[in-house]
């Protein structure tokens, strides 16, 4: 497992720091030793002379007030008080060991000794330290899941269908594939993750580059483009309640205003007509490609196909062949304003070849104008 440089000076800090505080603990511990022995020292030499060791006085007595222990000549009233006596503090029981007496060499020396007694187990990482390294390789291997799925689906894709793939590089393939799934610890799974990344990304190359087909559209195709119900109820819409709306309105204008204005507004509503039937003609068209995308499966979901400005174009063409073509055919009939919906959702059709054509032909003219930046030399060491 790779540790990172902060890593380890943060756990040669943590070890000094312990180190530190084993050499003021073994301070301390030689101080109450010292003074232990001292107070031993005092108690045999009072002993030896005869004398009781008095106890220990207690800090806290000091900040109080003093009370007078003998008894007080004046008279004592019935509803006078008695004053309260403090309790002698507990005398301070020592121990003397009837062996060795203790020393502060000998304090020092067990401590070295029970150090010297832990087995040197490795340090361990802590949970912070896992969590910096999680952090680095992905948020929880998310990304290795991702992968081992795209991978299994092109590995189980080329095992029906025939490619020009050589077997040992299908092999490396699947043998990434399971160790991957196998991977327990992160560096395992940071490893696997790599190793399975080189070999998929040398097979997804190769086929897409024959077939059209990677792991990536195989998951996206197999799980369905949105697409594929929005856009067709989209249309469902336009049909069944925007064009009778028309319709309606149409009917309505010839009787409700004077015969010019009606004209217009008449004309106007047609123009309407033949932006939607444009719209709809764009979206029938990406809904045929979106469908013929899943059904060879080359959808790829991160492809932005923008329905808004297919329709868009689509509209725009649809009523730009309404508006030319009235002039020669119309509407006075109920067919020849078909005729003429017909050819705006041919338009809305035929807006992605039309726009096709334009941008190729403004690259062009875009190319003869713009100067051509210089080509990098190339040496010649460096075509050998």
């Amino acid at each position: 497992m790779a540790v990172s440089t902060d890593t380890l000076q943060t756990l040669l800090r943590q070890r000094q720091e312990l180190r530190e505080a084993l050499l003021d603990l073994r301070k301390e511990i030689e101080t109450l030793d010292a003074s232990s022995l001292d107070l031993v020292n005092r108690n045999i030499k009072n002993q030896s002379a005869g004398k009781t060791p008095a106890p220990m006085p207690d800090p806290a007595l000091d900040r109080k007030a003093e009370i007078p222990l003998e008894p007080s000549a004046a008279p004592i009233r019935s509803g006078q008080e008695l004053p309260r006596e403090e309790p002698d503090p507990p005398e301070v029981a020592v121990e003397v060991e009837s062996g060795e007496k203790a020393s502060p060499e000998r304090a020092a020396a067990e401590v070295n000794n029970a150090e010297l007694d832990e087995p040197n187990e490795p340090d361990k990482p802590s949970k912070a330290v896992e969590a910096i390294e999680a952090d680095k390789t992905g948020d929880g291997h998310g990304d290795l899941d991702s992968l081992i799925e795209k991978a299994r689906g092109l590995s189980d894709y080329l095992l029906d269908h025939p490619s020009e793939l050589s077997p040992a590089e299908l092999g490396a393939l699947d043998t990434a594939i399971t160790k991957g799934a196998a991977a327990t610890t992160p560096a395992e799974k940071d490893a696997s993750y790599h190793t399975l990344q080189a070999a998929y990304r040398k097979i997804s190359a190769e086929s897409f580059a024959t077939t059209g087909v990677n792991g990536t559209t195989l998951r996206d195709s197999a799980a369905g483009a949105p697409l594929l119900w929005t856009v067709p109820l989209s249309i469902i819409i336009l049909t069944v309640i925007v064009f009778p709306l028309l319709l309606l309105a149409r009917h309505l204008t010839g009787q409700m205003f004077t015969e010019e204005f009606a004209a217009d507004l008449t004309w106007s509503i047609g123009v309407t007509a033949a932006f939607l039937w444009g719209v709809v003609g764009a979206l029938t068209l990406l809904t045929l490609n979106i469908a013929l995308a899943v059904r060879r499966r080359h959808f790829d979901g991160g492809v932005r196909t923008s329905p808004g400005l297919r329709g868009s174009l689509g509209g725009l063409i649809g009523a730009a062949f309404f508006m030319t073509l009235e002039i020669w055919v119309p509407m006075k009939d109920a067919t020849a304003e078909f005729a003429l919906n017909m050819t705006a959702f041919a338009g809305g059709i035929l807006s992605a070849i039309l726009f096709a054509g334009v941008q190729r032909g403004v690259s062009i003219v875009v190319a003869v104008f713009e100067p051509k930046s210089p080509k990098p030399t190339v040496s010649p060491a460096s075509k050998k």
